[in-house]
This record gives structure tokens, sequence and C-alpha cells, in this order.
């Protein structure tokens, strides 16, 4: 299982850290990250065009700490600038050593900046 927020809104030219925290959905112990890889995107809800993923400049991953199956995802503040206002889906997927893949969905609303 994947602790992740079901939406989450972000005013247009924010920067934002989206933690991560992973555990077996059996038994509650923490998923060592060690091996796994891990891939993160941001894509449009109608056409799931990719809007933005961890290749992008200004998208990382941050603050990994494998064994305690932690990580953030780094959003720059330059990432979401041109981004159409709406809502997109979130993916974020994981897939261990065996090559075993688990993906999570999440939405993200993308508001217009109060400033």
């Amino acid at each position: 299982m994947i602790e992740i927020s079901p939406q989450i809104e972000l005013p247009r030219g924010d920067a934002r850290v989206l933690p991560f925290s992973v555990t077996d959905s059996d038994t509650g112990d923490v998923v060592d990250l060690t091996d796994a890889e891990i891939d993160w995107g941001l894509y449009t809800r109608a056409e799931n065009t990719p809007m933005l993923e961890l290749s992008d400049p200004g998208v990382s991953i941050q603050t990994r700490d494998n064994t305690n199956g932690t990580f953030e995802i780094k959003l720059d503040s330059t990432t979401t600038t041109d981004l159409d206002l709406g809502l997109y889906k979130e993916y974020l997927t994981i897939t261990d050593e065996n090559g075993n893949r688990t993906t999570f969905i999440g939405q993200i609303q993308l508001l217009e900046s109060p400033t």
C-alpha cells in the first residue's frame, strides 16, 4: 500500500513536494525500496496524455529512504506554469526486483495561483 492523498490542490506555478510512504497492505510492514524502480507521472484525465514525468526538468525524486519505504517527488515552480487549469491523474508505479509492478492513481487539481 502507498499512502497517497486522494486529491491534492496545487496552485499553478507553485513548487510542491509530494511525500509517499510504502507499506505492505497485508502486514503493515514498511516495504524496502532498495532494488525498486519508482516512476511518477501527471496525466490529463480525458486523453491520458503525459504532462509531467520524472524525466522532465524540474521533476525529481528526493529524500529517498529505501529502508523506511519513503520518498518524495519534488515539483519545481516552473513545472506547472504552462499547464492548463483542471483535474489531472497522478500515476505512481513501483516495480520490485522481481519485476512485479504496483500502480497507484491519485488526482491533482491545478488551480489558478492567488498571486
